[in-house]
């Protein structure tokens, strides 16, 4: 097997060990593999999860997630075409003293890991050769 596969393999693992070490917990995160196709493509979409999440999450975050393109904050996906691992936690957000939000509810998401479809390719390739 390509040794460049398999350090690309062991970091991306690790990132997913580390970052779900801490469950269970009050605020859990909930690991998401994102693919991004180019900003704005319809493709871009959820493509893996990690966690305990409801369909409905996923479709909240994948919502917000679009939105973001969108509107042209690339603040998550700088790094261009490829798959995104983000760890995503819920905001519950924040009321005054009359029950009036201050800010909305919202998913906080940061990302821990990047792939090119370059190095995505080469796995499966590497997988293929295995078999």
């Amino acid at each position: 097997m390509d040794p460049r596969y398999q350090e690309a393999k062991r970091q991306w693992d690790e990132f997913v060990q580390t970052e779900t070490a801490a469950w269970p917990s009050d605020n859990p995160v909930i690991i998401v593999e994102y693919t991004v196709f180019g900003l704005g493509w319809e493709e871009n979409g959820i493509t893996g999860v990690r966690g305990k999440a409801v369909l409905e999450h996923l479709q909240e975050i994948e919502t917000q997630l679009k939105t973001d393109e969108e509107i042209g904050e690339e603040r998550h996906f700088t790094k261009g075409e490829g798959d995104y691992l983000l760890a995503v936690t819920y905001d519950d957000g924040e009321k005054d003293d009359y029950g009036r939000y201050i800010h909305s509810p919202y998913w906080d998401m940061s990302v821990i890991g990047f792939r090119t479809f370059d190095e995505v390719m080469a796995r499966r390739v590497a997988g293929k050769e295995q078999n």
